[in-house]
């Protein structure tokens, strides 16, 4: 969400204790926060372990939920049968907060044809 209920009730001058229109102030903010991510085709709000997947031939990874805080890991998939692998050491750079730079799309694809996911914190 892109805002608590207490900041909303401040800004609309409701008083902390008045619970009448909790649901409905809730209810709004959520819908609110979704319309404005469809919008922006981004996650706007801090997400932990945001997962993006993205071709095996890609070196610019255009993340949807930015800035970018950490990368936590690089995973591939060839195969249904063997799932996702973990790959440890891959050579990256975070651009402007909201990309990620691969130094090449062969420093840790084992097939072109993989599928890869990176795990991350931002928003």
């Amino acid at each position: 969400m892109l805002t608590t209920l207490s900041t909303l009730k401040s800004r609309l001058s409701i008083l902390d204790t008045d619970t009448t229109n909790d649901a409905l102030l809730t209810s709004a903010i959520i819908s609110l926060s979704g319309r404005f991510d469809k919008e922006t085709n981004r996650t706007l709000a801090r997400t932990v372990s945001a997962t993006q997947e993205f071709p095996g031939n890609d070196t610019e990874i255009l993340l949807v939920c930015y800035p970018v805080e950490t990368v936590t890991k690089f995973e591939t998939k060839s195969t249904e049968l063997e799932g996702w692998q973990e790959k440890i050491g891959v050579d990256y750079l975070i651009r402007s907060s909201c990309v990620i730079s691969l130094a090449s799309p062969s420093s840790f694809i084992l097939h072109p044809s993989s599928l890869c996911r990176v795990t991350y914190t931002g928003g």
